[in-house]
């Protein structure tokens, strides 16, 4: 209904002002980006000039707008009291930027959270910043001519080619006269070339991508209309995709699954061995071997599902539900596995910065994988709930656990 109302603010003023308030953002975030408790108050700050300006153009708030804004700044606050997983946290506090900018100016492929959260993300994270990466200088100075008149403008820019040079002149001229003028000229430039060479202006240098960056992400958001990239679009794109035969997929699923109860049925026999008296040695030997190998499994596992629902020929009727639970058994079998094997390297030798990741990776994918089952007897938006599980572990293992076990933590 908001969406035929005119803007409170002409585009080409909002804008401007936006231009505006991100060079003053990127040099707070060049200063204080090694601050950690600053990223609470960019955090805000950010929210605020996002909010004014869905406002100004007449973007009502949804829910999923105000959840990954409370998420932004409750990260922002966190990440003052502890300094592990910096760099985790630090990319996620930046998807998190990009994904609130796009829940706001609600430019989703759908209206929510939905299967098309990667392509959002990539859409908000490379396609519309770097579309629109000079859009900030170019909109502020076409800005600048249009409401200065051009023969004022035209003044103001020959007086400047004209005086620069008549002054340099004169002062190398007066400076060859008078040496004591010579050594005030000297003193001026050493200020001068002095200012270039302090922290504030690296910090103005560093400045300059970041609120590009973040200025062609806001300015897209406000000037198009529709996603770059469609859902309709991607929907049609892999219907035309749906070429392989159903035959082919349960054939692959039956040679793997032998291949995984051999392999189920060698692991099982070594574990009364590991857990009878267990060593340091033999625990992590038992839990380093092959640890990462099981979420590239999964990640197998996980593929082949997809292709289930989305790459079988239509014409192939038949149901693929026996398939699909198949493959979820056994991807929850190595899930299981998987943190049998971190359980006893946390036992030995507790926790460090990889492990914890690696268990928020195997709880957040356990309680997917539970979900994806529950999906296929009652329906609801099952992205939602996979998006808000992983950011919900995220919390409690990246933020909550080393406030709680901070000496564990190495």
């Amino acid at each position: 209904m908001n969406q035929n109302k005119q803007p409170m603010i002409a585009h080409d003023t909002l804008l401007f002002c936006i231009a505006i308030a991100t060079y003053l953002f990127g040099y707070f975030y060049a200063s204080f980006y090694v601050i950690y408790f600053a990223f609470a108050k960019l955090a805000l700050l950010y929210i605020i000039m996002i909010e004014t300006s869905a406002h100004f153009i007449h973007k009502e708030r949804t829910k999923e707008s105000i959840l990954w804004a409370s998420f932004l700044l409750f990260q922002g606050i966190l990440l003052g009291f502890d300094r592990s997983f910096e760099f985790e946290k630090l990319v996620f506090l930046h998807a998190t930027v990009i994904y609130y900018t796009l829940c706001r100016f609600q430019k989703l492929s759908l209206p929510n959270t939905s299967e098309t959260i990667l392509l959002d993300f990539f859409q908000g994270w490379i396609i519309q910043p770097f579309s629109h990466i000079f859009a900030r200088i170019i909109h502020v100075i076409k800005y600048t001519l249009t409401h200065i008149h051009s023969r004022q403008f035209k003044t103001i820019l020959f007086s400047i080619v004209i005086v620069i040079p008549l002054i340099l002149f004169a002062l190398g001229q007066l400076s060859a006269i008078d040496e004591n003028f010579a050594n005030l000229t000297t003193q001026l430039w050493r200020f001068i070339f002095q200012i270039f060479n302090t922290m504030y202006f690296y910090r103005i240098i560093w400045s300059l991508p970041v609120g590009a960056y973040l200025f062609g992400l806001i300015s897209s958001c406000i000037l198009n209309e529709k996603p770059f990239i469609s859902y309709d679009g991607c929907k049609e794109f892999f219907l035309k995709k749906r070429v392989i035969p159903l035959i082919s997929i349960r054939l692959t699923n039956a040679v793997l699954l032998v291949l995984y109860l051999v392999f189920f049925i060698f692991q099982l026999s070594d574990l009364p061995t590991v857990l009878a008296a267990p060593t340091a040695q033999s625990s992590c030997e038992y839990a380093v071997r092959g640890f990462w190998n099981f979420f590239r499994i999964m990640g197998l596992n996980i593929v082949l599902i997809l292709a289930l629902n989305f790459l079988i020929r239509k014409e192939d009727t038949s149901s693929t539900k026996i398939d699909t639970y198949i493959l979820l058994f056994t991807t929850i079998c190595f899930n299981l596995l998987a943190c049998l094997k971190l359980g006893l390297y946390f036992f030995t030798y507790g926790y460090t910065e990889r492990r914890v990741i690696a268990l928020w990776l195997l709880v957040a994918i356990f309680i997917s994988l539970i979900l994806m089952i529950i999906r296929m007897h009652k329906k609801f938006n099952l992205i939602q709930f996979i998006t808000a599980t992983f950011v919900t572990s995220y919390i409690l293992f990246l933020y909550i656990l080393p406030l709680l076990y901070p000496a564990s933590l190495m």
